[in-house]
């Protein structure tokens, strides 16, 4: 199924939906003789009689989903087809819909528009004011509300938004703390070692081998824990996934760049906490930690 749209001259260019091939609406096809697209075919016309309805119904624009719905590959001008052009896929009904097949149609009842879209390169809130002037020197109840693309967009995600804020916090705090554990375990761990690195540097290891060594027990305990923490997040959110769908759009609950992004962050926490107390272990004076011992 399908779903067909009246709209009006320059519909198109007001909204920025872009033309793949062919042809936008002429004001020539907002004038001329043919059938009102809200009219009726005759019950008993034959499959020819339809035909020549639907061709004088015309012209039409349709997008990409309907193209591919309804030809599958084949040219939908073609032939004295009444489509006289294909437009990109858009969302006209809300950001949170699936994309739906569109047959756009030539409005010929300018008394019967829902609504009316002004495309400004100014400042929006001028434009309101003058539109809203001349709106009620025709008519002043004609009037409705007024909103930029901006505004009814952001009223369509309101719930989304809130819900993505609160979990957003939730998450950078939760990332917080879990760095905050990870940078006291990490700088207890090499602490303990200190007299350790210090006897082993009096021996003669270099400074650099000493830490490259705390690094990678640090990295392999961290590499373990995150492993079983990316597992255990996947599970969760497969189990929850039912819950968030209707939230998410743009993005999958298992969101490739926030999980590598989280994973990133805990591993330069990590990397940072052993590395600083083991420099700094490296550098004491390697009789003081022989006399302590």
């Amino acid at each position: 199924m399908w779903d067909a749209i009246d709209v009006g001259p320059r519909f198109f260019e007001t909204m920025g939906i872009s033309i793949v091939r062919g042809r936008a609406f002429s004001e020539n096809d907002f004038t001329s003789d043919t059938v009102d697209s809200r009219s009726r075919e005759p019950r008993s016309a034959t499959r020819s009689e339809r035909a020549a309805f639907f061709r004088r119904m015309g012209p039409f624009v349709v997008n990409e989903s309907f193209e591919r719905l309804r030809f599958d590959g084949a040219d939908p001008m073609q032939g004295g087809s009444p489509i006289v052009g294909i437009v990109k896929d858009v969302k006209l009904f809300g950001v949170k819909e699936d994309v739906r097949p569109l047959m756009f149609l030539v409005s010929r009842r300018p008394s019967r528009i829902g609504a009316l879209q002004v495309r400004t390169a100014g400042n929006p809130e001028v434009a309101e004011r003058a539109i809203a002037e001349a709106i009620r020197r025709v008519n002043p109840q004609l009037l409705g509300a007024i909103s930029t693309l901006g505004e009814v967009t952001g009223q369509s995600i309101a719930k989304e938004r809130m819900v993505a804020t609160i979990s957003g916090f939730f998450g950078v705090m939760g990332m917080v703390l879990a760095a905050m554990g990870i940078f006291g375990i990490a700088s207890s761990a090499v602490a303990q070692r200190t007299k350790e690195l210090g006897i082993r540097r009096a021996l003669g290891a270099g400074q650099w081998p000493l830490v490259r060594d705390s690094l990678r027990e640090t990295l392999v305990m961290m590499a373990v824990g995150l492993t079983a923490g990316l597992l255990g997040a996947f599970v969760a959110l497969r189990v929850t996934a039912h819950l968030t769908a209707e939230l998410l759009f743009g993005l999958s609950a298992t969101d490739a760049a926030n999980l590598a992004g989280s994973f990133t962050v805990i591993m330069l926490v990590g990397i940072g906490a052993c590395a600083v107390p083991a420099v700094r272990a490296t550098r004491i004076d390697p009789l003081i930690c022989i006399r302590e011992d």
